[in-house]
């Protein structure tokens, strides 16, 4: 989905947050995008090639949206709205897909998301996923298989570590540090200034071979 495209249908619809201007107040959204004629358009520009943009690929759009009839099975509340001009509109909202009813229910009233208690919109969100036959993703055998052997590659180094945990942290607490370690710590970020203090440590420690590091 191209990013411009999505922010321009956005805005021609009144849904993006109110611009900020530095004042320090709260931004605010209306909780709109259900059924009224935005939320038709929206999916209808961005479920199908326009003048701007066409898809190339053969996208499968499922409208998930809120719909009258959703609206009338859950009792949610409508407030009145005035378009100016909605006779110009009725073709293009049948052509998104909005029904006889909901025309009419459009030329003067709308519902908006917020409409719903969280409890309902948890609870539509996930009817509608079910509806549309919306299931947990199982990837194919290959990908199954490859990943089933780095989970038992994973197993086996982390048992193979737990057997020699405690010989290696006694070998590290028996190893000399150099005397002059600090020394060695800010004179190598005194050359490299751009480095942790903690990488450099390690530079130094990876380079010890019986010898200061040079760097």
């Amino acid at each position: 989905m191209n990013v411009k495209r999505v922010y321009r249908v956005m805005k021609a619809n009144a849904l993006l947050l109110e611009r900020h201007t530095g004042s320090g107040e709260e931004r605010r959204h209306d909780g709109r995008v259900a059924v009224d004629r935005s939320g038709f358009s929206i999916f209808g520009t961005l479920g199908a090639d326009g003048r701007r943009y066409l898809y190339k690929n053969a996208v499968n759009m499922v409208d998930l949206g809120l719909r009258l009839g959703d609206v009338q099975a859950m009792g949610l509340a409508a407030e009145p709205m005035i378009i100016n001009d909605f006779a110009s509109r009725v073709d293009t909202l049948r052509a998104h897909g909005a029904t006889d009813e909901e025309i009419e229910f459009l030329k003067g009233e709308r519902v908006e998301l917020n409409a719903m208690t969280s409890r309902q919109m948890v609870d539509f969100i996930e009817a509608k996923l079910t509806m549309h036959g919306v299931a947990k993703v199982v990837p194919d055998a290959g990908t199954i298989d490859a990943h089933a052997r780095r989970l038992i590659e994973q197993r086996l180094a982390s048992e193979a570590l737990a057997e020699i945990r405690d010989r290696i942290t006694r070998q590290a607490a028996a190893t000399a540090l150099p005397v002059d370690i600090e020394v060695q710590l800010r004179s190598y970020l005194a050359r490299h200034p751009s480095l942790a203090w903690d990488d450099a440590l390690a530079l130094i420690i990876g380079g010890q071979n019986g010898r200061d590091v040079v760097g």
